[in-house]
């Protein structure tokens, strides 16, 4: 009998030993886990920074819009002032063919209003490229938030899994 006291003592210990290195691997998991939930953490509140960089970025984008429709509207009065030039000017040459201020006038209406056009033109283009990629890169910065967020919630999942297991091996001791 005494033996078998022994012997079943002997199988005790090996178990407690087992589980106490088991333990300490759970407990190792866990610290992992930890940090690799607070790098996340960390790196999911630098993407919302980001994101929110980004949609200042658009709404400064829509303003040059606001501005850009501002001088198509210049560009239509200087567009309607010269054609009421133009009328002056054929009333004009009708009457003389001297005025030269009237033709300097149409002339410079005119350039204006070419200047007007290619930089309208040209800040169209460049406000509408900027915008699709802010866009993109907005739309990859949520979807990584939101991979980020389900490795969180996934860590978060295995750390109570391993708190559970933790907490039934410090019962089972």
């Amino acid at each position: 009998q005494n033996e078998k006291n022994v012997e079943i003592h002997h199988e005790l210990d090996d178990i407690i030993t087992g589980l106490t290195v088991y333990l300490e691997n759970v407990k190792s998991e866990s610290q992992n886990y930890k940090q690799e939930a607070q790098m996340l953490i960390q790196e999911k509140n630098s993407m919302k920074d980001k994101i929110q960089h980004m949609e200042s970025d658009i709404v400064k984008l829509e303003i040059e819009t606001k501005n850009s429709k501002i001088m198509q509207r210049r560009l239509a009065e200087l567009e309607d002032s010269l054609h009421r030039t133009e009328e002056a000017k054929a009333d004009a040459e009708l009457r003389s063919s001297k005025n030269q201020e009237l033709q300097n006038r149409l002339d410079r209406a005119e350039n204006e209003a070419k200047q007007l056009k290619q930089i309208i033109k040209e800040n169209q283009i460049k406000m509408e490229a900027d915008r699709k990629l802010m866009q993109n890169q907005l739309k990859m910065e949520r979807e990584r938030a939101d991979k980020m967020t389900q490795k969180i919630q996934d860590v978060k999942q295995q750390k109570l899994e391993t708190k559970n297991i933790l907490s039934q091996l410090e019962s089972a001791k």
